[in-house]
């Protein structure tokens, strides 16, 4: 699996996606609703790409999706880039000590009190 920088693994990755996505979100001025699932990739670089939220992937191994997941605005599915974009690159994925792309999804959700 990719290492995302600076530790704290899955829980400080969701934590800085959803600051970056807050932040995009307001700048785009879209309301997206809560929780959002968002699936990216880490390619061989450690670059992300393909990010979309759930609802907006058409197809998942050539198979539509279906799902009870809000669809997102063009602005807030832009926001979701835009977040992505400002995450710090990861150290790849490996298979047979060779990098390879690895595909994510993560759950961005206001934390409850």
């Amino acid at each position: 699996m990719p290492v995302y920088p600076g530790g704290g693994g899955l829980k400080a990755l969701t934590a800085d996606f959803l600051r970056e996505f807050r932040g995009a979100s307001a700048a785009a001025g879209c309301a997206p609703p809560s929780p959002v699932f968002v699936s990216f990739t880490v390619g061989p670089s450690g670059v992300i790409y393909n990010v979309a939220s759930v609802k907006n992937v058409v197809s998942v191994n050539n198979q539509p999706t279906s799902n009870n997941l809000p669809k997102l605005s063009d602005a807030c599915e832009g926001a979701l880039v835009a977040a992505a974009s400002k995450l710090p690159r990861f150290t790849p994925g490996t298979q047979n000590r060779r990098r390879v792309a690895v595909n994510i999804t993560l759950k961005l959700a206001e934390p409850t009190r």
